[in-house]
């Protein structure tokens, strides 16, 4: 299910709640209840879809709070077995009993294999720029500004 119908969702459940609560509080018969549920969260949906719109045009920043992040998938990740601490414990061919105290616990390789790197490239972010995982409000004076100091100070 995609977000925008996760948003319009919540929006279309929260109205039908809340026009089903005051109904009953408020007396009316069952058949009006039903009725105003549904319309409010026909109007509660419209509504929702309408703001998922919006933010997703003005503000991505607030949906990429609510969004998941992408895991590598398992044939992604790469683990080094054959490294020269690695020692499997099913193959060390102790009999299960006694721990040799000289044993230090086995080295596993860091190295990322195929794992993706973030792109280089700046993203955009609303009216800010992504660079390096650092937001930075999008300024082309200040940019400039920033940008002829460094050069000044790497001419140095």
């Amino acid at each position: 299910m995609g977000p925008i119908l996760k948003f319009t969702a919540g929006f279309a459940i929260a109205g039908f709640l809340i026009s089903l609560l005051f109904g009953w509080i408020g007396g009316n018969r069952p058949i009006n209840i039903i009725i105003t549920a549904v319309v409010c969260a026909l109007l509660g949906g419209a509504i929702g879809a309408g703001t998922f719109r919006f933010l997703e045009s003005r503000v991505p920043e607030i949906l990429a709070l609510f969004r998941k992040p992408e895991m590598p998938q398992a044939a992604e990740l790469e683990y080094d077995n054959e490294s020269p601490g690695f020692e499997s414990p099913l193959s060390a061919g102790d009999s299960g009993g006694s721990v040799d105290e000289s044993d230090s616990p086995p080295q596993v390789s860091t190295s990322t294999g195929s794992m993706p790197t973030p792109s280089a490239a700046p993203a955009a972010y609303g009216d800010h720029i992504l660079v390096n995982k650092v937001k930075i409000k999008n300024e082309p004076k200040l940019m400039a500004a920033a940008i002829r100091t460094l050069l000044a100070k790497d001419e140095k």
